[in-house]
């Protein structure tokens, strides 16, 4: 007979709880998280950069990311690499390190160069792993002048504390059906925030009775006819499409409006040029194809993948989607609700980061093909360290942590962390923001869910 646990034993369990987990704990495994995966998948991610130059095309290729200790330049130019956020707190310094990326340069399939640079410097956050203060003993810690109470969590941005605040988001790579009721016809939607690397793309599909079907994506505003964009990822065939969108014959006929305007769209190649004419409109064509197999396969659902090979998987997925509108109208299915916490996720460090390595690294890709280009009219060798300017990403990323503001124009995802007392600090460092603003009501989203 399984023994009874009494009021003590679960203080006991609370009390171990707090002491195995801790309370800020998620702060810390989504960045340790991020420096040692995130980052290096966001940059296999970029894959090779061909850069066309007038001597002829270099690739630029990346491979293993390294994470230094924190460090700090002083003003004669030595480095000092013992360096503890007391010391950044005192001075007004950014507690950061740097990190290394090797990068190769091919020339005619051969390798020129083949160097490991730096190309910036990411935040630490304090007590993270590649924090010397995780390692440390609490009288370790207090020789150092730090309080071994202190939870950790935060980063030190030029001196101030800042903590980056969880943002509640809608899920990712999740279908979620809505519908909407208005001039006696109800239009159902389905959306998809499709999520990779540290890019979202909304994929919307949208359905009004006895209207054609139309997805939206990217900056194709009026939308592509949903039989013309299966066509253009490779699914010819009307029976495979009415099949897979749904086993219910009275749902696949609702299809009929849709096939009725793809009429004249047969092949993929016409697919291909229809997408292309809404997309670089007055363009040769094949600028226009390119530009459509270029949307096709790096915007349109890229949480699937982003080569041709992933278009077939891509077009099922569509047909997922098609089929859950559909099955949602004719009463089969009801709708998603958005404000279901099943719907719901809390964006911590690592998505944040990846968003914003993302852009630092666009920007140095920039950077990197401009210099290039100069070295080339000098004549001079052509060598990585002279090309890679790691301020451009240490910059960029410092200023985002100063202010808050980051790319997508969100404001205050970083906060001065409040040290009134103990529990002010825990509670900062627990919170979660809300995107619901605080004008209206939202009785809905504010209810029981």
């Amino acid at each position: 007979m399984m023994q009874q646990l009494t009021q003590d034993d679960l203080w006991e369990v609370a009390k171990s709880m707090l002491e195995d987990e801790g309370l800020v704990n998620h702060h810390l495994r989504s960045y340790n998280y991020f420096v040692k995966e995130g980052l290096q998948s966001l940059i296999n991610s970029l894959g090779d950069q061909e850069i066309k130059l007038k001597q002829g095309t270099v690739i630029l290729k990346f491979g293993q990311v390294e994470i230094g200790s924190p460090r700090i330049e002083e003003v004669d130019g030595t480095i000092n690499t013992r360096l503890y956020p007391s010391e950044c707190r005192l001075r007004d310094l950014t507690y950061e390190a740097p990190v290394y990326v090797r990068m190769q340069i091919y020339q005619e399939g051969k390798m020129i160069a083949n160097e490991k640079v730096e190309i910036g410097s990411i935040p630490v956050m304090v007590k993270s792993d590649i924090c010397p203060l995780s390692r440390m003993t609490p009288d370790e810690l207090m020789a150092i002048g730090e309080d071994p109470r202190d939870p950790g969590g935060y980063f030190i941005i030029n001196g101030s504390e800042r903590v980056i605040v969880a943002v509640e988001d809608l899920a990712p790579n999740r279908i979620i059906v809505t519908k909407k009721e208005g001039d006696g016809r109800a239009q159902v939607q389905a959306v998809v925030l499709s999520s990779a690397h540290g890019r979202q793309v909304r994929v919307e599909v949208n359905y009004k009775e006895r209207n054609p079907i139309r997805v939206y994506f990217s900056r194709i505003y009026k939308g592509v006819p949903v039989v013309i964009m299966l066509r253009a990822l490779g699914m010819t065939n009307d029976r495979d499409i009415a099949t897979l969108v749904s086993s219910q014959k009275h749902v696949q006929e609702l299809l009929e409006p849709s096939f009725k305007e793809a009429e004249g769209v047969e092949t993929e190649a016409e697919a291909l040029d229809y997408i292309g004419n809404r997309i670089a409109f007055g363009y040769a064509e094949e600028f226009r194809r390119e530009k459509a197999e270029q949307t096709i396969d790096n915007v349109f659902l890229l949480h699937i993948g982003t080569s041709k090979a992933a278009r077939y998987n891509k077009a099922v997925y569509l047909c997922e989607m098609i089929g859950r509108v559909l099955e949602t109208s004719v009463g089969l299915r009801t709708p998603d609700d958005r404000d279901h916490y099943a719907n719901k996720r809390i964006k911590l460090e690592s998505p944040l980061l990846m968003e914003l390595f993302r852009m630092g690294l666009m920007k140095l890709l920039r950077d990197i093909k401009y210099q290039l280009e100069r070295i080339v009219t000098t004549r001079a060798p052509i060598g990585i360290s002279p090309v890679v300017r790691p301020g451009i990403i240490t910059e960029f990323v410092r200023h985002a942590f100063a202010t808050g503001n980051w790319p997508g124009g969100r404001v205050g995802v970083t906060q001065l962390l409040n040290r009134t007392n103990y529990l002010a600090t825990l509670s900062h460092l627990r919170r979660a923001q809300s995107p619901l603003s605080r004008g209206q009501p939202h009785f809905e989203a504010r209810d029981l869910h």
